[in-house]
């Protein structure tokens, strides 16, 4: 079956110049496109926002899951095409649940953001931080490999050991525990989390 086509004849073309001359002396046209042209910038910058929206946690005002997909398929694109080392870090409360059970959930949500500000604060501006749900956590540390990872949760645990006396009831004893994998080339975002997370019940398996 052939393809049809529609031609437009030169002298149907349009006529930029007659057309621009057109508005000129159509002042409200003019003013029309101008609010249409505002309002689109208007619903761009609506879309920005509930984009942001839909990829932060609202109570810790840190990345969500959807937020953390999005931020480790950044990382594989730059382990495949820059071969970039980073390293991914799984991390879950030890013994939270005693805590809201005691001290009720309002001091658990505030120990939580206490928790997240605190380990916010001390990583880079180019890692990213998440909560995956509950008391579990993720970090993506950019241009790292598996070893500095584990030094970083090293001197996250000391920190929070120190920073957590200061943040109410039950936040006294607060441990974690975290597992790492490697961001490579050619693996899967999933694959890689759930390395991270076997290796994080390792450790906590160790503790008890």
């Amino acid at each position: 079956m052939g393809k049809m086509y529609e031609f437009i004849e030169a002298d149907q073309a349009l006529d930029v110049e007659s057309i621009r001359a057109d508005l000129a002396d159509r002042p409200d046209l003019q003013t029309l496109i101008a609010d249409l042209s505002a309002q689109n910038n208007e619903l761009l910058q609506e879309v920005q926002r509930l984009e942001v929206l839909c990829d932060h946690d609202a109570a810790l005002h840190i990345l969500n899951r959807r937020g953390l997909s999005h931020a480790l398929e950044g990382a594989i694109a730059l382990a495949d095409r820059h071969a970039v080392v980073s390293s991914f870090i799984y991390l879950d409360l030890d013994g939270f649940k005693p805590i809201n059970d005691q001290f009720g959930h309002g001091q658990g949500d505030h120990i939580l953001k206490e928790l997240a500000d605190h380990i916010k604060s001390r990583l880079r501006k180019t890692d990213h931080f998440a909560r995956l749900g509950g008391d579990e956590f993720a970090i993506i540390l950019a241009h790292a490999t598996p070893d500095q990872a584990l030094g970083k949760i090293q001197d996250l645990s000391r920190s929070v050991a120190k920073d957590s006396q200061n943040w109410g009831p039950g936040a006294e004893s607060l441990t974690f525990s975290a597992g790492v994998s490697e961001i490579v080339a050619g693996q899967s975002a999933s694959e890689i989390i759930r390395i991270a997370d076997e290796n994080m019940y390792l450790n906590k398996a160790l503790k008890a």
